[in-house]
């Protein structure tokens, strides 16, 4: 750095002696300490000299001319300190004795050999370029020195932007500023080269703060929603010797804009004898990403939680919604960390898989939110420094999903009447009822939840949770108490589960009086539950998994039931075994052997066995898949054979951009039966209509107005053609995620101009969204342009005009046209010249038509 820089005057102007004149907590009043600026030339003297009053005794005498001095000079390097060592002491330049201490003013006067001489009790401040622990961290940065002692104090700001621990007792005020001395560091060392003001300070790694490494990079996507209307419809015809004759049918309707969705579905019965018509649900959904919530008005279901079910109501609904950002993990995320000497590489590892790597500064530092799937596991941290020397950190961990982060809410509150005889009914609502659940992490390891109901008929409250006990689980449970038309009654409830990636295991109970009631009178069948699950993987022997289930049913007897799975691949197929037996409400013992074989990427075949207590029975079936489009033929045959009976069935799908057509047929006892259905979707986004398959969760409309027949595709699967006016209407699209929706270039024409033929398309739920490209028609031409003597334009000559029109003039004035539709003007500047070109219109009819030759002035 060229610019040098000197220390500050003085500022305390009483010339008595003081017994300590250390640096104050507050700036002083009497005489404030001015910051100095850049150190003049030698002989330079102050712009404006000082008032009468604060002028100081005539200077010293000008000494003889000698060999030029250095600051440098003056000011040696400071040597190398550790903290808690009494520094050297540093030689101190001292103001002239005579006529006692200067006062304050624009600049002190300088003579041609040496600097200004100051008070050697006086502060200095210094900007020096840093580098901390090997790397450059600064090219300027304050520090301030007391020469007398040979102490360096650095700025706080900086030295918190550098993430080292302070201790808060010892931070001063100066001049407005906050200063931490680096001898307070423990084991810090440091060098000041004066000459070229840099500094190389050295902190030990233990003294930084932790440096945190999230593993979620990558930005959330801003859904967008356009405003139109859908319909969705299935019509399903059965027709046979052993069932009814009947067609049915299924539709959903909706709107959309900006403020939600309106949505309504309702289902049709014996259209064609004695048709009904049922209304399913009507709701209304505004979803609030930003919040991750939901509000619904109508028809929905309660939350209900771990300690309720789920209970159809109309009315009022407000609830988490994690749904509105499919990226954010709302259950705890393994965290591991290590201390890095100086900046380093880290490589994290989940059970032997690379996940994460970024690099970290020097000090500790920890990653959070690895991405680990559910269960136990082992994480294992690899640290790299810029020497290549590497260690290696391994630490297990235990994920559970019925868990929430530390300080995370996840709530649903209902308020409305019970919907009763759904399905049947179009408006059967009964009591008012209210609901609350409410679950919220207390800490990585324990979240809390609470449900409460009410309703005329019963009330009921129940509270509990889920503790993570260290690597070995979670264990989960609850208490809850009712008050119905039948008494006060009671409920509890215990688990415990643990899954690993080749062991798993739970143990749940469950027990209710039987006066427990809850809202919608609905009462509980299940007066106690057991069950107990065990899993193993033996690798490439086999996974073997059994459950033991124990029902204590209310007036209807006991069940108890065992069951058993094996799967294990076997040459290029997998067989699976499953066996199962029941006692209690009629005994039944039954075991099933499957073997499925791969034919390639879209055609695959399987043969099972089985018997039970009405025989043995055998099946094979052959399937062909669509692969990977979404579009084409799909169909299944199979073949099956047993004691009493056979049966042959089959079915066939034909999917389309514009709808799906199904046909299922079977032949069993020397009966046939047959089941069609034609299902698909109309949809209106901003104006533009088109048809499609079954909608989905969301949907998008291609807009490439004027270009038929192109081929689109989403996430690389081939969705459908642009319709005559260059539309298609995009079904069943991720909402809140990024649907990667391509062009196929090859299909555009040559006059087509395109910035991107691939976009994201981000839509809200159950709504739509326009997918547009700065797709454009562009008429090209060729021409020669000349001046009025007939001679070439200048190559190199660029002209435009209006409506996008453009000319590129080339060697001897050969000159491609671009984007002229009609007569239009030109012009451009080469050479200090302005030239102008009348363009007539370009016509559409040849691919590249040649102009002829075109006079300009």
């Amino acid at each position: 750095m060229a610019t040098d820089l000197v220390p500050l005057p003085p500022a305390d102007p009483d010339p008595a002696p003081r017994p300590d004149r250390r640096l104050t907590l507050e700036r002083r009043e009497r005489t404030p300490l001015p910051r100095l600026p850049v150190a003049p030339l030698p002989g330079a003297r102050p712009a404006t000299p000082p008032p009468e009053a604060a002028r100081p005794e005539p200077p010293l005498p000008e000494p003889e001319a000698g060999p030029p001095v250095s600051l440098a000079d003056l000011l040696p390097e400071i040597p190398v300190a550790a903290a808690g060592a009494a520094p050297e002491p540093v030689p101190a330049i001292v103001w002239p004795s005579a006529g006692g201490p200067p006062q304050p003013q624009v600049g002190p006067r300088r003579d041609p050999v040496e600097p200004p001489l100051l008070d050697a009790d006086a502060p200095a401040s210094w900007v020096l370029a840093v580098r901390l622990n090997g790397q450059e961290v600064s090219q300027g940065s304050v520090f301030l020195e007391l020469p007398r002692e040979g102490r360096l104090f650095g700025n706080v700001a900086q030295l918190r932007l550098w993430r080292v621990i302070l201790d808060e007792s010892r931070i001063f005020s100066f001049e407005g500023e906050g200063y931490y001395p680096l001898d307070a560091i423990p084991g810090a060392q440091w060098a000041v080269d004066r000459a070229q003001l840099a500094m190389t300070l050295e902190i030990p790694a233990e003294q930084f703060l932790p440096f945190r490494m999230g593993a979620e990079d990558e930005d959330r996507p801003e859904a967008e929603v356009g405003n139109g209307a859908f319909l969705d419809y299935e019509l399903q015809w059965t027709a046979g010797s052993g069932i009814d004759n009947r067609l049915d049918t299924l539709v959903g309707v909706g709107t959309f804009t900006g403020l939600g969705v309106l949505a309504s579905t309702l289902q049709g019965t014996d259209l064609a004898r004695s048709p009904s018509v049922t209304r399913l649900d009507t709701t209304f959904t505004r979803d609030l990403p930003e919040k991750r919530a939901s509000l619904r008005l109508g028809d929905s279901l309660t939350a209900g939680g771990a300690f309720a079910r789920p209970l159809r109501f109309g009315g009022v609904q407000w609830a988490t919604n994690f749904a509105t950002d499919p990226s954010f993990v709302t259950f705890p995320m393994p965290a591991i960390g290590g201390l890095a000497d100086q900046q380093s590489v880290v490589e994290v590892f989940i059970d032997n898989l690379r996940q994460a790597a970024g690099e970290v500064p020097a000090g500790p530092f920890q990653v959070d939110n690895i991405p680990a799937v559910t269960g136990a596991g082992e994480v294992q941290l690899v640290v790299r420094d810029l020497l290549g020397r590497e260690r290696i950190v391994t630490q297990p961990y235990y994920v559970s999903a019925r868990l929430l982060r530390e300080g995370l809410h996840d709530f649903s509150y209902e308020a409305g009447a019970q919907r009763r005889n759904y399905g049947s009914r179009s408006f059967d609502y009964g009591d008012v009822l209210g609901s609350a659940t409410h679950r919220y992490g207390l800490s990585d390891t324990l979240t809390v939840e609470g449900h409460a109901d009410a309703a005329k008929e019963a009330q009921s409250v129940a509270g509990g949770g889920s503790l993570r006990v260290g690597n070995l689980g979670v264990l989960s449970g609850g208490l809850g108490a009712s008050l119905s038309e039948d008494g006060p009654g009671a409920m509890g409830s215990l688990a415990w589960e643990y899954q690993s990636r080749r062991f798993n295991a739970g143990l749940r109970g469950r027990y209710a009086t039987s006066d427990f009631g809850q809202a919608g009178n609905a009462p509980v069948r299940e007066q106690g539950t057991a069950q107990l699950n065990v899993g193993y993987d033996f690798g490439t022997f086999g996974r073997v998994g059994v459950l033991a289930l124990a029902q204590d049913r209310r007036g209807d007897g006991d069940v108890q039931s065992l069951a058993g799975t094996y799967g294990l691949a076997l040459g290029p197929g997998t067989l699976l075994v499953r066996a199962a037996q029941i006692w209690g409400d009629g005994d039944d013992f039954v075991v099933a052997a499957t073997y499925t074989l791969p034919l390639g990427e879209t055609r695959s075949s399987s043969v099972s066995v089985e018997r039970n207590g009405a025989g043995n029975a055998a099946r094979a079936q052959f399937r062909q898949g669509r692969g990977a489009s979404d579009l084409g033929l799909d169909y299944r045959i199979g073949v099956g054979a047993g004691e009493d009976a056979q049966v042959v069935d089959g079915q066939l799908s034909y999917q389309t951009s514009k709808g799906t057509a199904e046909l299922d047929l079977e032949r069993f006892e020397g009966d046939n039966n047959m089941r069609a259905s034609l299902s698909g979707s109309m949809g209106l986004v901003d104006g533009a209509f088109g048809l499609s398959r079954r909608l989905g969760r969301a949907f998008g409309m291609v807009a490439a107005p004027g270009f038929p027949n192109v081929r689109v595709y989403v996430d690389n699967r081939e969705a459908g053609r642009t319709d005559k006016a260059g539309y298609l209407l995009l079904p069943d699209l991720r909402p809140y995620q990024r649907n990667r929706v391509r062009l196929e270039v090859e299909d555009l024409p040559l006059d087509a101009q395109i910035g991107d033929a691939e976009t994201d398309a981000v839509p809200f739920a159950t709504s739509g969204l326009t997918v547009d490209f700065d797709l454009r028609r562009v008429r090209r031409a060729t021409a020669r342009l000349v001046d009025g003597e007939g001679g070439p334009l200048p190559p190199g000559l660029q002209l435009t005009g209006t409506d996008d029109a453009s000319a590129w003039v080339a060697r001897d004035g050969f000159t491609q046209v671009l984007g002229a539709a009609g007569p239009v003007e030109v012009s451009g500047e080469a050479g200090g010249r302005q030239w102008t070109c009348p363009l007539p219109a370009v016509p559409d009819t040849d691919l590249l038509p040649d102009l002829g030759t075109i006079a300009c002035r």
